[in-house]
C-alpha cells in the first residue's frame, strides 16, 4: 500500500506531476483524499465526490449560485466518470467546497468551482483550481477553458494568476441574470506557472 505525507502549500508546486508514477500518485491521493494544512490551522481533505456528497454539495450550491444545479445533475455528473473529474474539500466532516471539471478529448472545461462563504481567503479555491489543471495535464489535456461572471473579479484575478487569458465574451450566458461570461482559456502544453504559497 502507498502511503502519503500531508501536502503543505509549499509542496504544491510545479510541476508536481511529470511522470506516469507522478499521474498515479496523483489520481491515488485522490481515491484516499489529499490533505492540505490550510494557514489558519484547519487541515482540508481533498477527494473524489461521491454520491453521498450531493446533499452537501446542493446546499453549498444553493448559498451561492443565484441558479443552482440540481440533484440530477450531479448524479449524471458522477455515473460518467471517463470525462468527469468532481472533487470535494472536507473539513473534519463538513463538505464546504467542490469543483466540477471536464475532460473532453484533449481539453479541459473547468465548470464549477465553489468554496463555501466562511471558508474563503483560505486558498481552498485555488487548490481546486490547481489540482483540476494538474490532473488534466496528466491525462494529455492541451487547453483549459472555463466561464466567469463578468463581475466576478476575485475569480477573474485567480485564473489570471494561474495565465488564463480572456479569449471571449459570452452575452447572457447566466440566463435568469441576464449577467455575461468572461471566456478564459488556458495553455496547458506549456508549464503551469503557479504553484501554491
Amino acid at each position: 500500500m502507498v502511503e502519503f505525507n500531508t501536502i503543505e502549500f509549499i509542496d504544491l508546486q510545479p510541476p508536481l506531476i511529470k511522470t506516469e508514477v507522478q499521474n498515479n500518485r496523483l489520481f491515488l491521493q485522490l481515491n484516499s483524499g489529499i490533505p492540505v494544512n490550510l494557514c489558519n490551522g484547519d487541515q482540508l481533505l481533498i477527494r473524489w465526490m461521491s454520491f453521498n456528497d450531493i446533499p452537501a454539495v446542493l446546499d453549498l450550491e444553493r448559498q451561492i449560485f443565484p441558479s443552482p444545479w440540481v440533484y440530477e445533475s450531479f448524479v449524471y455528473e458522477l455515473t460518467n466518470r471517463d470525462y468527469n473529474i468532481s472533487m470535494v474539500g472536507v473539513i473534519g466532516s463538513q463538505v464546504i467546497a467542490y469543483n466540477v471539471t471536464y475532460l473532453i478529448v484533449d481539453e479541459c472545461h473547468i465548470s464549477n468551482i465553489a468554496v463555501a462563504p466562511a471558508f474563503r481567503r483560505l486558498k481552498i479555491g485555488e487548490i481546486l483550481l490547481w489540482i483540476s489543471l494538474q490532473f488534466s495535464k496528466s491525462r494529455n489535456c492541451k487547453v483549459a477553458h472555463l466561464e466567469v461572471r463578468k463581475t466576478n473579479e476575485a475569480a477573474i484575478s485567480l485564473y489570471k494568476k494561474h495565465g488564463f487569458q480572456i479569449t471571449g465574451l459570452r452575452k447572457n450566458y447566466y440566463e435568469s441574470e441576464q449577467e455575461d461570461a468572461l471566456l478564459m482559456s488556458l495553455n496547458l502544453e506549456s508549464e503551469i506557472k503557479h504553484g501554491l504559497v
